[in-house]
């Protein structure tokens, strides 16, 4: 899910010797699925993705692997990858207000430095955006929420792969990295990661970033209106036969870690993890 430590997540997996991703850059998201639209692909087109790193002289690795956090949004990617037999999903989740905070933050929220390309627009042509996450509840912003949300591909996926699904909640990466990144080797079949590994944030944007963390009311109005977020999470632990994560049921956001909320250069971080 994006937003969610995607970064984090096969940044660390690359470190392990029997795994390797159809990228080679340190920004592993591979796009070769989005570039047609057809039910079936082109020969070409499976040919050039099939030498991946033949061409970049790369070894082929034991376990290939394919990143983008984009691919199970998609219906007809989403069909056609569960339909690998031997494929196996790593899907990395967490708290739904403080995944979408961010998100506001990045495309919605009125500040300098925006990423002005994501805005939506009004009738004239100018980007809008709201001084505050307030603004996601108001009809002007239409269906903001609705265009972010995870629960439906959420389902899907677990649904679709069963057992070929490991789930993992952001929580894990920043609480207890170690352990879960032994058990994701243990999961795709990979040696075990070195001792000595060490398993680092990725693309952190630590900081108040908007004003939502100071507003009670508005962080419950928003879990409020992202509750089928929380259930769908909470229905795929349950699935998986695994302990939903107290921060799932308590409903515990990044406002109630203080390491997060401080300004860059302010303090220590977190040793791993991304929000």
């Amino acid at each position: 899910v994006n937003s969610c430590g995607t970064t984090s997540l096969y940044t660390n997996l690359a470190k392990n010797p029997d795994i390797d991703f159809t990228v080679a850059e340190a920004h592993k998201e591979d796009g070769n699925f989005f570039l047609n639209n057809r039910v079936l692909p082109y020969v070409d087109d499976v040919t050039a993705f099939n030498s991946m790193w033949h061409l970049s002289g790369r070894p082929e690795p034991k376990l290939r692997g394919l990143d983008h956090p984009e691919f199970f949004r998609t219906l007809r990617i989403r069909e056609a990858l569960s339909r690998v037999t031997d494929l196996k999903v790593v899907l990395i989740v967490c708290d739904p207000l403080s995944r979408f905070e961010k998100i506001f933050w990045l495309y919605y929220y009125c500040r300098p430095g925006a990423e002005v390309w994501a805005l939506p627009t009004m009738p004239d042509g100018e980007p809008l955006c709201w001084p505050s996450m307030a603004g996601a509840l108001e009809p002007e912003a239409g269906p903001l929420l609705e265009r972010w949300a995870f629960a439906e591909t959420l389902r899907f996926v677990r649904a679709s792969f069963g057992p070929r699904l490991h789930l993992v909640h952001q929580d894990a990466l920043r609480e207890r990295p170690g352990e879960t990144f032994a058990h994701l080797a243990e999961f795709l079949g990979a040696t075990p990661f070195a001792e000595e590994t060490s398993f680092r944030r990725a693309n952190s944007a630590p900081g108040a970033r908007t004003n939502v963390c100071g507003n009670e009311t508005l962080v419950r109005a928003l879990q409020h209106s992202l509750a089928d977020e929380y259930a769908a999470i909470e229905e795929a632990f349950e699935a998986a036969g695994e302990q939903v994560p107290d921060s799932v049921l308590q409903r515990r956001t990044r406002c109630e870690r203080p390491d997060e909320l401080r300004a860059p250069g302010s303090g220590p971080e977190p040793a791993t993890g991304h929000l």
